[in-house]
């Protein structure tokens, strides 16, 4: 078994000089030839579905019917927006590329190569003690013109952008 893992390892080596092997994260979802974020749920998101409860609880107990209604009605459009619209940034290693997906509507995605990259920032909102309510991964990149920075993950886990900052690092300094 030995030997035939050592004659994989030299084709690899004799064969793929130039191109980067795709490794398996756990939260870079490899998509082609290219990883994208895995979504994680976030404060937000529990803000969400506690308005779209309390719209359920003003319907159920009270005679403020249509208040409850359009409550329901608007805290469901914006689930149904933020599940359907999942991270569409992706990050390309053979290429060294970034791509982040704006979500402005008719704007083509903006391409970053590693070397605009200037640092990745971890965000933390804490409540009482210290606790962590909800975390988040920036990129910043440095262009000719200003410096940009956008929201790559969120979560209320501090642990998981921790590692999900870890397995960046690692593709960008292959």
């Amino acid at each position: 078994m030995k030997q035939f893992l050592d004659k994989q390892i030299l084709y690899i080596r004799k064969y793929h000089k130039n191109s980067i092997i795709m490794q398996a994260y756990k939260y870079l979802i490899q998509d082609g030839n290219s990883y994208k974020l895995k979504s994680f749920i976030s404060f937000f998101h529990i803000i969400i579905v506690a308005w779209w409860l309390i719209g359920a609880a003003i319907i159920i107990y009270s005679d403020h019917f249509k208040t409850g209604v359009s409550i329901i009605v608007l805290t469901s459009l914006m689930l149904v927006l933020v599940l359907i619209r999942l991270s569409k940034t992706r990050i390309f290693p053979q290429e060294r590329k970034f791509k982040i997906d704006t979500g402005v509507r008719g704007q083509a995605p903006l391409l970053y190569s590693f070397s605009e990259i200037e640092r990745l920032e971890i965000y933390v909102i804490k409540w009482i003690f210290g606790i962590p309510i909800h975390v988040t991964l920036y990129v910043r990149f440095r262009s000719a013109d200003k410096t940009r920075r956008f929201e790559l993950a969120s979560s209320l886990s501090k642990k998981k952008i921790q590692q999900l900052y870890n397995e960046l690092e690692e593709v960008l300094n292959q």
